[in-house]
């Protein structure tokens, strides 16, 4: 079902934009300040917090606020310099945030911050994340990333900071072994797992505005590896007081789509000797190394390592013959353009070799990212190999790079700027391989002459996808219809690399080139986003990695913006 919504007016409700001086500015209804904003010192609310940092600072701030949140989900200005020798990034950004209790209230916000890692980029801007606890314990998709410009002064601030009432203490009533028996129960099918990891869930307090206390919660992350028919990557979330389990959060990275059969062409790529036979490994992908495997049609993972007698011949079987040759050709391709262009060792960032498994299932048009290996079936009549396509293989790559970056919801708009980046970056794969002769579209080679490819972001309507916020799909199905609003956000990509001489929203975009969009892309991805991000995060990211690499008065960051205004996303300016 498609519904059809007025896109800026929508966003508009949900974001308090502040400027200063001597202006508020918002689209559409502004909504009232977020409840508990004020805080101690002279500055207790944000638009006087934001006057006394402006005074502070001798320069402009500007914030943006999502209803219901205490904490600004953007604020960009140049404080005074803060990182000194005595003083790094981690204790640079906390100091910010408890002299500035009118932006960021709390009790004690520094004690809630807990930084995940720093580090200073090419262009001399320092990074930090950090997520959010509570008394110790970690509030899901709840954070802060602080960024300072070359000299220390902080530039900008995004994250995601829920107003909730805290569970009274966390200390659980249920044993891990409990709650882990409970989710495998649910589950229904044997599984690895990861210990159980004690949270605090504000997801359902947020969706009702905070009127309902979040909940302490064992999260239970369970692997199903070994059925093809329905493989599984679950987290399930049993309240640590009750038992109860009152909800699963599906996080199998997947892209389906039809087609018919491998096609064949001979590929050049590394390969180890064990033995008297030779192993489809490389070595020099990184440590692990890069090994492909096949399930031999089965669902046991990774299953056997593909091996033959002899350099030149390889993955010879009745159904899917040459998968593994595509997978391994195709994961050296996109691991050596993440390399090049943007200087990234392995997916996630460790100089590790990917592990893939071929022949996954019978008839299977298997094609995932599972959070430990890629996982390819053979397709089906009507479906070729996805491992033959190297758009597909660089899809599913890309989301193994983006759990370990931004780590973005696989749910809701998060989970449709999840597949977005992903088919981005698979597009930026296929360009640097083949040049022009690449397109904007997903899945092509697998499907039959003259149908629409998966997914297509210079023309979305080809494949039945939504181009416009105003045609955002609102389902439950599909974690919230993912991979249908997925070219919503991806479509605004394309705007930004090849421009558009007219859009709906009536004007043009001028196009910033394959080379310049695709390290904004990259950037934004990498720096700017989080767990918490939907597509006006998405869209202020791309217009700061923008005004990063070409100043904030460039035609690059004008173009950043107008990609994004194209597509019914309104970014913050």
């Amino acid at each position: 079902m498609i519904v059809h919504v007025p896109p800026r007016a929508t966003r508009a409700r949900a974001s308090l934009v502040l400027a200063l001086p001597g202006a508020l500015l918002a689209c559409g209804d502004v909504p009232a300040l977020p409840a508990g904003a004020a805080g101690p010192g002279p500055a207790t609310d944000p638009p006087a917090a934001l006057a006394a940092l402006q005074e502070e600072s001798g320069g402009r701030w500007r914030a943006r606020f999502k209803d219901g949140e205490r904490w600004p989900a953007l604020l960009e200005g140049r404080s005074a310099p803060l990182i000194t020798p005595g003083a790094g990034a981690a204790a640079a950004a906390r100091a910010f945030v408890a002299a500035h209790p009118g932006l960021f209230p709390g009790e004690d916000a520094r004690a809630d911050l807990v930084e995940d890692g720093s580090e200073r980029d090419e262009l001399g801007i320092t990074h930090v994340r950090f997520h959010r606890q509570l008394q110790g314990v970690t509030v899901l998709g709840d954070g802060l990333q602080v960024h300072f410009g070359a000299d220390g002064s902080l530039v900008r601030v995004e994250g995601r900071w829920r107003r909730f009432q805290g569970p009274a203490h966390v200390t659980p009533g249920v044993a891990a072994v409990e709650a882990e028996e409970a989710a495998r129960r649910a589950l229904g099918r044997d599984a690895s797992g990861q210990a159980p990891r004690l949270v605090v869930d504000a997801a359902a307090a947020a969706t009702l505005g905070g009127r309902l206390p979040a909940r302490l919660a064992w999260r239970v992350e369970l692997l199903v590896e070994g059925s093809p028919d329905a493989p599984a990557r679950t987290a399930f979330y049993v309240d640590a007081g009750s038992g109860e389990l009152y909800r699963g959060e599906e996080l199998l990275d997947t892209l389906v789509g039809s087609g018919v059969g491998v096609l064949g062409e001979r590929r050049q790529f590394e390969v180890t000797r064990s033995g008297g036979r030779f192993l489809l490994e490389d070595p020099s992908a990184g440590r692990p190394a890069q090994r492909i495997h096949s399930a031999e049609g089965g669902g046991a993972l990774p299953g056997a390592a593909v091996a033959s007698d002899r350099v030149d011949r390889w993955d010879r079987v009745s159904t899917g013959s040459g998968a593994a040759v595509d997978a391994a050709a195709f994961l050296t391709t996109t691991r050596g353009y993440f390399l090049r262009v943007h200087g990234r060792r392995g997916a996630a960032g460790r100089n590790d070799g990917m592990t893939a498994t071929v022949h996954f299932g019978a008839r299977s048009r298997a094609a995932f990212w599972n959070g430990r290996q890629l996982v390819f079936g053979d397709g089906d009549e009507a479906f070729a190999a996805p491992a033959a396509a190297l758009d597909v293989v660089a899809h599913e790559y890309a989301h193994a790079v983006i759990e370990a970056t931004a780590g973005l919801s696989r749910e809701g708009e998060g989970g449709a700027l999840g597949e977005a980046f992903a088919d981005l970056l698979a597009c930026f794969v296929e360009r640097a391989d083949v040049g022009e002769a690449a397109n904007w579209s997903i899945g092509e080679r697998l499907v039959p002459g003259g149908s629409p490819p998966l997914r297509d972001l210079a023309n979305p309507g080809r494949a039945g996808a939504p181009a416009h916020s105003r045609e955002l799909v609102r389902a439950a199905e599909d974690r919230g219809a993912i991979h249908a609003n997925a070219t919503i956000a991806g479509h605004a990509g394309y705007l930004l690399v090849v421009g558009s001489a007219a859009t709906s929203e009536g004007g043009p975009v001028e196009g910033v080139g394959a080379a310049t969009g695709e390290r904004l892309l990259y950037r934004a991805l990498t720096r700017y986003l989080g767990p918490w991000s939907d597509f006006v995060d998405a869209a202020d990211a791309t217009r700061t990695a923008a005004e990063d690499v070409a100043g904030a008065a460039s035609p690059t960051a004008g173009a950043a913006v107008a990609a994004w205004r194209a597509v019914g996303v309104e970014p913050t300016n």
